[in-house]
């Protein structure tokens, strides 16, 4: 039998390559073989991050793993009763932010919105990091506090003494899931799974988890006003918003020309150039027989993939070749360097599944350049849907394979349309409810005292 460290560093190699089954496999045995409860926690969360990143995974199958944390991640006694009561009527609420890092994250531009805008409208925010020095581009009137070199109890005891009314969990099960194992000892009167993560936790101090119509259809209303909703495979209550997310871009992305794609002249000859800068996990085989096939039915196309790490492109590399790509019509690029100006060099932004983009979808927007999502049936699945339906462009979102290829080669096809989506996607997106952060902060408090008044 290997030890649990061995097969914790196996975990951390596969996910450095891309090879997300072979760091599921690695992290479970991890979790299994382990004796020590908190590093248990751990491994089961890194395990749970990998597995959305597979395909053919079912929704109750999905469901069941997620339950595995329902009872690892329960205390033997969590702190004393919060220090107050929690009042529907309070006018200045007091409102954490919880993160494994506020430094160079990806979900930056979705929580900027409303530490900021909550704030401006008068709420006391505090910022939690587990790290220290990593509040960038963090308000000085924001209160921030890092939580590094603390034990558990330590970090809870210290948010508890800030007296919030609500604290919002940015991390989920990503980085360990230790921002979990912090609000697990229910710090808070209140806890929000929010924005981090993109599934239930299935941690029993988690109270809701943010989302909208477009990312969960079938939620059944709670509260009159379906505000507060429930869904079978999520163990929290649902915050739900007119809108789930909202998004602050980077100024350097704001600074960034727009993309100089130069589209075919002839429509018939099909040379558009098909990218994603997306992290190399997400490329399970489903997406990549897909794009094989847009790429087999388009045969004057080329796909340019850019990682969110390095030194990935030989372990994909491989399995492109394995499986029959023309490598002569494929770039690989490593890394993030300088990515914003290689949109410079793509037409259409291909999306993901069933792990789909989340910031990159919004960022190549930004950029001037459409994506073509598949909504798929469970949350995490429906990330750029309910992004594109926040922009304002319901078009590009597919519903099957089939409708998947069929949007991407008649984007392709219409250079006048591709023309003018590069031309006028930046203006568009930024006039639109993906970016209002006015209205979404009002809309998000507008939730939480509801929520306050349905848990009290």
């Amino acid at each position: 039998m290997k030890d649990w460290r061995d097969l914790e560093k196996e975990g951390a190699h596969y996910h450095d390559v891309g090879d997300a089954a072979g760091a599921a496999r690695a992290y479970w045995q991890a979790m299994m073989n382990d004796k020590y409860l908190r590093s248990q926690r751990e491994h089961l969360s890194n395990y749970l991050f990998c597995i959305h990143y597979l395909d053919g995974i079912s929704d109750d199958d999905m469901y069941v793993q997620m339950l595995l944390a329902e009872k690892l991640y329960v205390y033997p006694s969590t702190l004393s009763s919060p220090l107050h009561e929690r009042d529907s009527h309070i006018k200045h609420l007091r409102i954490g932010f919880l993160a494994p890092s506020f430094e160079e994250s990806s979900s930056y531009g979705f929580y900027m919105p409303l530490i900021t805008g909550l704030s401006k409208k008068g709420m006391q925010v505090f910022c939690y990091s587990m790290k220290s020095c990593s509040f960038i581009d963090i308000p000085t009137s924001i209160s921030t506090i890092s939580l590094a070199d603390m034990d558990l109890t330590a970090a809870a005891e210290n948010i508890r003494n800030d007296n919030l009314d609500v604290l919002i969990d940015l991390g989920g099960h990503s980085a360990g899931g230790m921002t979990l194992q912090i609000a697990s000892l229910r710090p808070a009167p209140l806890q929000i799974s929010a924005i981090g993560w993109f599934d239930t936790t299935a941690v029993p101090a988690i109270d809701l988890v943010l989302a909208d119509k477009e990312l969960l259809p079938n939620a059944e209303a709670l509260s009159d006003d379906g505000t507060i909703s429930k869904d079978c495979h999520f163990t929290e209550k649902l915050l739900m918003l007119p809108h789930a997310f909202c998004y602050m871009p980077r100024e350097e992305l704001l600074v960034a020309s727009e993309p100089l794609t130069v589209c075919p002249e002839d429509p018939a000859s099909s040379r558009v150039i098909f990218g994603s800068m997306q992290n190399y996990m997400k490329l399970n085989d489903s997406v990549l027989s897909l794009w094989l096939k847009l790429l087999e039915q388009m045969p004057s196309s080329k796909l340019v993939l850019q990682d969110t790490m390095t030194g990935r492109t030989t372990f994909l590399s491989d399995r492109l070749q394995r499986l029959g790509f023309p490598m002569n019509r494929l770039k690989l690029l490593d890394g993030a360097y300088h990515y914003l100006s290689n949109y410079h060099n793509i037409d259409i932004v291909l999306d993901t599944f069933p792990y789909t983009g989340g910031a990159s979808t919004a960022e190549a927007l930004i950029m001037g350049v459409p994506v073509i999502t598949l909504a798929g049936s469970r949350y995490g699945a429906r990330f750029s849907a309910s992004i594109l339906k926040s922009a304002g462009l319901p078009e590009l979102i597919a519903h099957n394979t089939d409708e998947y290829i069929s949007k991407a080669m008649t984007l392709a096809k219409d250079t006048s349309k591709l023309s003018r989506y590069h031309r006028t996607l930046r203006a568009h997106v930024l006039q639109s409810s993906l970016t209002d952060m006015d209205t979404y902060c009002s809309s998000f408090l507008s939730g939480i005292y509801k929520a306050m008044t349905y848990f009290k």
